[in-house]
């Protein structure tokens, strides 16, 4: 498990940046206008270096600017969460994204 930060929250947290052997990650599952409802599938991105240092101290509005690579799609409930889905992930399924 891999501690993480979060910047929404519905369930579980829709916005989420963390860091695994290395590298620097984003999970984002972004509000549907038309389903009235959180999509079912985080995208996930690589974090460049200098974004990662401002997501790390808080500052959410820096991925607007940020030009991120997306690695992939993988659905919400298969990111496993501490039990009180705020503090710790179990960052396995980047093995599946990663492979591609």
């Amino acid at each position: 498990m891999v501690a993480f930060r979060y910047a929404d929250f519905y369930d579980v947290p829709r916005l989420i940046f963390f860091d695994h052997l290395h590298a620097h990650y984003l999970l984002q599952s972004l509000f549907n206008d038309e389903k009235d409802d959180y999509e079912e599938n985080y995208s996930v991105y690589a974090v460049p270096v200098e974004i990662a240092t401002k997501l790390a101290a808080g500052h959410w509005k820096s991925i607007e600017e940020a030009r991120l690579e997306k690695l992939g799609e993988i659905p919400v409930g298969s990111v496993v969460f501490d039990t009180t889905k705020r503090r710790l992930l179990d960052p396995s399924f980047l093995g599946q994204l990663l492979q591609r």
